[in-house]
Formats: C-alpha cells, structure tokens, sequence
C-alpha cells in the first residue's frame, strides 16, 4: 500500500454484478429490475442514516460546519471547486468561468445542515447479491457538514444513471421523483426544487474539475500509478460539460 496500514475486518460484497460489464467506479450500471426494486428500501435507508448523524457531537477539529450563514455551506462548496479547479486546470475553459458566476450569484440557503457523504451513488458501495444488501460505503474523503439537496442531486448524474424508456433511473436504481419522494418519506426533509437544481448544476462542475482538471493534472505531472485511467477520465469530462450546458440552458425551476 506504500505505507502503514492496518486491516480490521472483511465486508462481502461487490460493487457491480459479476456478470455486468461497466465502465470505472459505476459508470453504465444497469441492474435487473428485480435487484433495483430490492435495493430501493436500503439505498435510501443508507442515505438517510448518513443524513441523521448528529455531526454535533463530533469535536470542533473534525469538522467545520457553516453555521455563519444560510448559503454559507454551499459558497464553501463552490469555493473549494473553483479553487482546486484554478491550481489544477491545464487550460482554460470557458464554461468553467461562466458556470462559476452562475453558482455565486444563485448560492441558496440551506434549509438543514446534515453530514453529506459527498459521493454515494451506484458504484460507491458494496452489496450482497443474493440478499439484495449493501454491506458497506465507500469513499467518504469528500465527507462534509453541508446542504442535503448536495447529496440528493449527485445520485441522479448521468453518468452513473441509466435510461429506460426515456426515463433517468437516478444512480440506476430509480427514477429521481421516486427518489425524492422516498427520502421525503423516510426523513420529512422537504425539497426545494431550486436548491435542487443549484446542487445539481455544482454536482456537473465539480465532476469537470476532477476529470478535466485534477486527472489531467495528476497524469500530466506523471506521479500516479493510473496514469491510463486519470487519462480515460477526460473524455467523461467532456460528457459532464454537455450535461452541464443542457442543465443551465434548461434553467432554474420558477
């Protein structure tokens, strides 16, 4: 592993069926129907347990939360992005620019402040086949105190989606009113269509600045062992860039 390491335990379970051919980390995942209906219930129970941590309980140093102010928690979220995007981007991209000035000036308030996992979806955790369970989550170094629309809105980016009859199964698993509904159910949180869409429009940006920016940067220095993959990752940057001009032309629901 290149440094100290410890294993604690195993967790059964894979990220995709044996039998399925997918893309990187959930890109392309299609379920049977009968697996997609059964990972409904737990898909969302994961999700609104991450969301019900009380994150007050954790000392001062773990996290910092942003309680200054309503659209504190997502000006942090865009300026962290656009800051990593600045000190990685080999080039510029217009888009980036006016997508940037788009999210400042339309930063919502949030409603409640949760723990945000940052990146559950469909290829971010293990599940048991046979039972239909997830066994575990997976890639929690984006973990923040922040606005649960965050988290609603990046399970249902294209990418790690699937279309079926005309109709986006969010993470590949459901349609995203089915997902907004089961969440409502299971938390009482309401959602509020515009802070859907902000997080939705920051979810596209920040996908553009890790495949066009930070994988490019890290292939083009030449100091990761996925050279090739960092690399592959360029070409589903420009996919989220076309979802993200689609997005924004689309506009903000009145």
């Amino acid at each position: 592993m290149g440094r100290p390491a410890l294993i604690t335990s195993f967790i059964d379970g894979v990220t995709k069926l044996f039998a399925l051919t997918s893309n990187v980390s959930g890109f392309g995942t299609v379920f049977p129907p009968a697996l997609r209906e059964a990972l409904k219930k737990p898909f969302i129970e994961h999700l609104a347990a991450v969301h019900a941590y009380d994150w007050h309980q954790l000392p001062p140093l773990v996290f910092q939360a942003p309680t200054a102010a309503p659209e504190q928690a997502a000006r942090w979220q865009v300026n962290w992005w656009t800051s990593v995007w600045r000190a990685d981007a080999l080039e510029g991209i217009p888009l980036m620019g006016l997508a940037e000035r788009w999210l400042r000036q339309n930063l919502p308030a949030a409603r409640e402040l949760v723990l945000v996992h940052s990146d559950y979806r469909t290829g971010n955790y293990l599940f048991d086949e046979a039972r239909a369970e997830i066994t575990a989550i997976l890639d929690w170094e984006l973990v923040h105190i922040g606005d649960y629309h965050q988290g609603l809105a990046w399970i249902a980016i294209k990418s790690w989606s699937h279309i079926e009859d005309g109709v986006l199964l969010a993470s590949g698993i459901m349609p995203l009113p089915e997902l907004l509904d089961r969440y409502t159910a299971t938390t009482g949180r309401v959602i509020d269509p515009k802070t859907l869409y902000f997080y939705q429009a920051l979810g596209l940006y920040e996908c553009i600045v890790i495949c066009l920016g930070t994988s490019l940067r890290a292939a083009h220095e030449a100091h990761n062992h996925q050279d090739a993959l960092l690399s592959w990752l360029a070409a589903a940057g420009y996919a989220f860039m076309s979802d993200l001009v689609d997005l924004l032309e689309q506009g903000s629901p009145a």
